[in-house]
């Protein structure tokens, strides 16, 4: 499973961004580690999520992190700000690297 940091290579999260965290985690659904040892969304990326605020984080893991008080100290960060959390996707590999998507506009891949 590829890090986060590795994941957006550094570019920034802007306002009202939906944000598809594409981990692999998906491909565990049915084990025993799925809802144990998944990874954690890093804090710098709550942080600019709920900095800017996106409008969406969706992740393929069960939560946000394992830990139950960080568990709740980011729900309540991202919640607080207005994000929208989304857990437990799968599929995100068919989509592209990055998506932008602007209203009534068709999505645009940019890297």
């Amino acid at each position: 499973v590829a890090g986060v940091d590795a994941l957006l290579g550094g570019v920034p999260v802007r306002a009202g961004e939906r944000l598809l965290v594409r981990s692999g985690w998906s491909a565990r659904w049915g084990s025993p580690e799925y809802f144990r040892e998944f990874p954690p969304v890093p804090e710098w990326l709550a942080a600019a999520a709920a900095g800017v605020p996106a409008f969406l984080l969706g992740v393929e893991t069960p939560s946000l992190h394992p830990d139950a008080g960080e568990y709740e100290r980011l729900h309540r960060l991202l919640l607080g700000a207005g994000v929208v959390i989304v857990e437990n996707l799968r599929g995100l590999e068919a989509l592209p690297g990055r998506v932008s998507t602007r209203t009534g506009g068709r999505p645009e891949a940019r890297t």
